[in-house]
């Protein structure tokens, strides 16, 4: 039952008491105008009725959309962290990466530097080894020189010549 068919109810209705007015029975004109307000009425709450449902679906299909909305935005801001989170990954692992080779490239450089250290150490104490080769060497021939004078002094009979020579 539709509001149509309510509407085309109270035409019915409104027919028969237009033939009963004529026909001069009030009895049936009264029962068929009841009868039609109640149609009309019927029509009226079946028309409300459906305008509420429609209203309802309609406030259905809005909540619906706000809700797509909501999940498509909070999708959009899911995929855009996703994205800002795969972006640092990737820097940070090029930073490892880079850091990695620099690292390797300062070992490199330390066992290099180690190397040279050690050579140059070796150097060093062969030069100190030299050194004091030479300062032992200075020091006997010095030590000679002074046993030359000394011998060079007690063969000479002169007291002034032996202490100038002493002196020396």
């Amino acid at each position: 039952k539709t509001e149509e068919y309510f509407q085309m109810l109270s035409e019915v209705y409104k027919m028969k008491i237009e033939r009963f007015e004529k026909l001069g029975l009030k009895d049936s004109v009264r029962l068929y105008t009841t009868l039609r307000n109640q149609a009309n009425s019927k029509a009226q709450l079946n028309f409300n009725q459906i305008k509420i449902e429609n209203d309802v679906v309609e406030f259905a299909i809005a909540k619906e959309k706000a809700k797509s909305e909501t999940i498509e935005q909070r999708n959009y801001f899911l995929r855009l962290g996703l994205m800002l989170i795969s972006a640092l990954s990737l820097v940070i692992l090029w930073l490892f990466y880079h850091n990695s080779k620099k690292t390797a490239k300062i070992k490199i450089q330390y066992n290099t530097i180690n190397t040279q250290n050690d050579q140059l150490q070796k150097l060093i104490n062969k030069q100190n080894v030299l050194l004091s080769e030479i300062h032992h060497r200075v020091k006997n021939n010095l030590q000679l020189v002074i046993s030359m004078i000394t011998v060079l002094s007690r063969k000479l009979g002169n007291d002034g010549q032996s202490q100038l020579l002493k002196d020396i």
